[in-house]
């Protein structure tokens, strides 16, 4: 839960965690900025970084910034169950299929600052070995991540130097469990003497 990045050097294969999810959230439009003091408002004694705006478990933040910001949208998923009691995924299922109006903004809104900070990796350290988008939720979103004229793809792409992003691949996993296969995968190596993942079935 959370938003979090791992970097791999490609000659060794030396893994370096990160902690992304952890740093400033920047505004850089007005109505981020009006999310950015909603979050702050909501949680005043808080860092206001990424994880906090936009991960997985901030999407009934996002929601409710919605609701609040943009009240002619319409809403029955908060009518049924009440606005405190809207997860995030009640949101997605909803958003993707387009049946509550509320819901696809709000899932708009997140794409758009996660496609953001992916863009802002791939120029931070030139991946250009890729990116690899992790997690149930990206799982979740496939068809939404994938679209060329989509807020993911549109907002990786806004960069001055986005002719760099052109060349990174962005590879969606669909292992979910991915820290449990990578444990599962190292318990090996140290066991039996696994140097490679090939080896691994």
């Amino acid at each position: 839960r959370g938003l979090g990045d791992v970097y791999k050097r490609q000659v060794h294969g030396d893994v370096f965690p990160g902690e992304s999810g952890h740093t400033s959230f920047s505004p850089q439009s007005e109505l981020e900025w009006k999310y950015y003091q909603f979050v702050q408002d909501k949680y005043p004694n808080a860092l206001i970084d990424l994880e906090k705006c936009f991960a997985g478990p901030a999407l009934p933040d996002i929601y409710q910034f919605i609701r609040q910001s943009k009240p002619e949208l319409e809403s029955p998923l908060e009518k049924e169950v009440g606005v405190e009691n809207v997860t995030g995924k009640l949101i997605v299922g909803r958003a993707l299929d387009n049946s509550d109006q509320a819901c696809r903004e709000t899932l708009n809104f997140f794409l758009t600052l996660y496609g953001r900070e992916v863009g802002n990796i791939g120029l931070r350290l030139l991946t250009l070995g890729g990116i690899y988008l992790v997690g149930g939720l990206s799982k979740s979103l496939k068809d939404e991540l994938c679209q060329k004229d989509g807020p993911f793809l549109k907002e990786y792409f806004n960069h001055r130097m986005s002719h760099i992003l052109n060349d990174v691949r962005l590879i969606l996993v669909n292992i979910v469990e991915l820290g449990l296969l990578g444990a599962y995968v190292e318990a090996c190596r140290l066991s039996q003497g696994i140097d490679d993942l090939h080896d691994f079935e």
